[in-house]
């Protein structure tokens, strides 16, 4: 195993092929030069499960990963059934308001942890975190919704969706078909052929983590230190670092 500039690489040697492991866990730049012993290789999609082939240029492959992507990579001489590696190099920013309502509420009392679901309308909001509109103790969902266009040249083809930084996790619904949930970085999902219109409708439902709750409560003050777990002190200490939530984006849209 090796790492550096914020990628850890992994290889292991079969009789008949080699696989490298690649994670991006931190850095500023997207784009790797992978030096590989071989003119060509295989991209495995971890979504689909299928092989991408692909040339090196000099047996050098550029790689372009997100923080919190892995990428593997197969070198074999065996002639396998692949599909065309796509790249979706063409990006539309989503700069349309987006509105937001709150959906499902977690609440706890004696009787135990409960959803509450809220049937409250949307109102205009700016992305980021959205204790300024719900509070700092928020544990939930909402529901963020907006709309755009594209252009003719862009209708029907196949692309990716990228919400950039969410807090915590993202379900995407792109003209009434759900695209998927994302859930840790990073946020993008596929969008297949056909799906992209000329005006179309966005709505994507954000969950956080029942931290905001547990740290603003004041349920436990009502509990006797032995009735609660012998690692209440240390919970408490790892739920300071998930106090958030929201879809901070930037939302954009990729085609080829």
């Amino acid at each position: 195993m090796m790492k550096a500039a914020g990628l850890i690489a992994m290889h292991r040697k079969a009789e008949n092929a080699e696989l490298f492991f690649l994670f991006r866990e931190c850095g500023e730049s997207e784009d790797y030069l992978i030096h590989l012993p071989s003119s060509n290789g295989y991209l495995l999609d971890l979504t689909s499960g299928k092989l991408q082939h692909f040339k090196t240029e000099n047996g050098i492959f550029k790689l372009s990963l997100s923080i919190g992507e892995t990428a593997v990579i197969l070198l074999t001489k065996e002639a396998l059934d692949t599909e065309r590696k796509r790249e979706f190099k063409n990006k539309l920013n989503i700069k349309n308001k987006f509105t937001f309502r709150k959906e499902l509420e977690l609440i706890c009392d004696e009787n135990g942890f409960e959803n509450i679901s809220h049937t409250e309308r949307s109102v205009p909001v700016t992305l980021g975190d959205w204790a300024k509109l719900l509070g700092s103790a928020y544990s939930g969902s909402g529901v963020y919704e907006t709309s755009f266009t594209l252009p003719a040249e862009k209708i029907g083809k196949e692309g990716e969706i990228d919400l950039g930084v969410v807090h915590f996790s993202a379900e995407v619904c792109l003209n009434g078909q759900s695209l998927g949930t994302a859930l840790m970085p990073p946020y993008k999902l596929k969008i297949p052929v056909d799906l992209l219109k000329e005006s179309n409708e966005l709505k994507i439902t954000v969950t956080n983590t029942s931290a905001n709750w547990y740290i603003h409560t004041d349920y436990f003050d009502k509990q006797k230190i032995n009735e609660l777990s012998p690692y209440f002190e240390t919970e408490l200490k790892f739920a300071k670092d998930l106090v958030s939530g929201g879809l901070y984006g930037p939302v954009s849209i990729h085609t080829e």
